[in-house]
């Protein structure tokens, strides 16, 4: 908690409350929850709907927040990015990948719909090439924006389920809950990325 109100006070942001929490939920019984491919909690905060200026927030934060990735890795060489010194943790580029990886499966949740806006708009963008992690971060994500914005103005804020692509169909979800995954998976991987790049180092 310390270290996230830090981040958010170094970047001009402010958290409502200043520091300490209340714990006002707690969730039992989620599936696999933490686990890779395991299913999230859906907290009763995830039920409320979000607007254009919830939006713009998040993006503002998930800018701040990829800027940091970006920053850790950009001019990695290839050795750095497949070193994996920490027993048991992937190396940087897999988990790059995975950032991304789980950051599209988070749009498919809202359908195929927004799942073909992301892709469309990728394709257009890059065409159909591989591209490499760093590359990819930078790549991706305006795309992934435009499927959210497009969910936002069909009024798609759920709760609603998805049943490709998972080992838990039944698992419900809401646009505000995959704005929440965006933020906090990505801040978790840094994370993970920063004691990876100290080891190496």
């Amino acid at each position: 908690m310390d270290a996230r109100l830090s981040w958010l006070g170094k970047r001009g942001l402010t958290c409502p409350g200043g520091g300490g929490f209340t714990v006002i939920e707690e969730q039992v019984g989620v599936a696999e929850l933490g686990e890779s491919g395991g299913a999230v909690a859906l907290f009763l905060s995830d039920l409320e709907p979000v607007d254009a200026l919830f939006i713009a927030e998040a993006k503002r934060l998930m800018t701040l927040s990829r800027g940091e990735l970006l920053g850790l890795v950009s001019g990695l060489d290839e050795d750095a990015l497949d070193a994996e010194p920490i027993l048991g943790k992937r190396s940087l580029r897999r988990d790059l990948n995975h950032v991304v990886n789980a950051e599209e499966w988070y749009v498919s949740r809202l359908g195929h719909r927004y799942q073909e806006v992301y892709e469309r708009g990728l394709r257009a963008a890059v065409g159909r090439g591989r591209l490499f992690p760093v590359a990819r971060l930078e790549a991706t994500r305006p795309h992934m924006v435009a499927a959210l914005e497009a969910a936002l103005a069909d009024g798609k804020q759920g709760p609603f389920t998805r049943g490709r692509y998972t080992r838990h169909p039944k698992e419900r979800w809401t646009l505000r809950k995959v704005l929440r995954r965006f933020l906090e998976h990505e801040r978790e991987h840094i994370g993970t990325m920063e004691r990876t790049l100290k080891a190496i180092k």
